[in-house]
């Protein structure tokens, strides 16, 4: 076969068919010069991967030991209910996980969207969170509108206290030592709501209830020493007399005085949280962008193969 020959086989070949190998040759050129960023891509896999993942771990070991152990060494659950809120947020963040590394890894429009959003709506929830926190912790008066501090169930737990009630007594005595405070009051003398409960309150004869006008020793300034006598009849003395010994300021300034202390380091834990999320949702709206741009030059390239023939 001559030269001549097999150039016009060639050419014939080139200008007529839709075989096979110029489909692969031109699918290997679009993706030589693909628009979706292997780095962009993995990452936003990697890092919503690990969140699913340690935050599941995390979850489950916390839920396995919380079922192995009584109700007496978690005595804040009943205030805060610590358990539920970890529940809520580990499953939120579990599913908006899931989104996500399933839009990365399918690079799937879709679902990236709907990750999109449920980030945006989490970052707003937050954000609002942070605010309302904000307010809380460098604003006194709004104390009065916005309760973080349990009163009803602390007051209830009061008046439960001791032999009525064991884990109310240990909640009591937790809070009390982690605030360095005695009573509920937000005030310099909150130790004196003891002589509203039963266990505590002042009567003419002690000879039925050695805690008449005392505290709990959990008020004291060194609880650990054991010292029943920093206790001993303070419900009858004024709050310069006993300060020496126990803590007189209600739990309810303690615990503002805490949150007013730690203020600080609560805002830098919500940052945190918000500026990965944020970069996230940058990642996020990024790899959607390089998708469309890609699907559309798959588009054109479907277009330009019929027009040819």
């Amino acid at each position: 076969m001559t030269l001549f020959s097999q150039k016009m086989i060639e050419k014939l070949w080139r200008s007529n068919s839709l075989g096979t190998t110029k489909f692969v040759k031109r699918q290997e050129e679009y993706e030589e010069k693909s628009e979706i960023s292997l780095c962009v891509k993995y990452t936003l896999f990697i890092v919503n991967f690990l969140s699913c993942s340690v935050l599941t771990c995390c979850f489950t070991g916390f839920a396995i030991h919380n079922s192995l152990t009584t109700a007496k060494h978690y005595p804040l659950e009943r205030y805060w209910h610590l358990n539920k809120i970890l529940f809520v947020l580990a499953s939120i963040t579990f599913v908006i996980s899931l989104f996500g590394i399933i839009g990365s890894l399918r690079e799937h429009l879709k679902v990236l969207s709907v990750y999109k959003y449920l980030v945006v709506i989490t970052l707003l929830a937050e954000v609002i969170f942070s605010v309302i926190l904000l307010i809380y912790i460098y604003v006194p008066t709004s104390r009065y509108n916005i309760e973080f501090f349990p009163k009803g169930s602390f007051s209830s737990d009061m008046q439960n206290y001791g032999d009525f009630d064991g884990f109310a007594m240990n909640r009591i005595n937790s809070l009390q030592e982690m605030f360095h405070c005695c009573g509920l009051s937000d005030n310099d003398d909150g130790y004196m709501d003891w002589r509203t409960t039963e266990q505590f309150r002042c009567d003419n004869s002690k000879s039925w209830n050695n805690l008449a006008c005392t505290v709990p020793k959990s008020c004291c300034r060194h609880p650990k020493l054991n010292n029943a006598s920093c206790v001993d009849d303070v419900l009858r003395k004024r709050p310069i007399d006993v300060q020496d010994n126990i803590y007189i300021r209600g739990c309810l300034q303690g615990f503002h005085e805490w949150v007013e202390i730690n203020g600080v380091n609560i805002i830098g834990i919500m940052f945190g949280i918000i500026l990965p999320e944020i970069v996230l949702l940058v990642l996020a709206t990024i790899l959607m962008n390089q998708i469309t741009r890609q699907l559309a030059k798959w588009e054109d390239s479907e277009t330009g193969s019929i027009t040819s023939c």
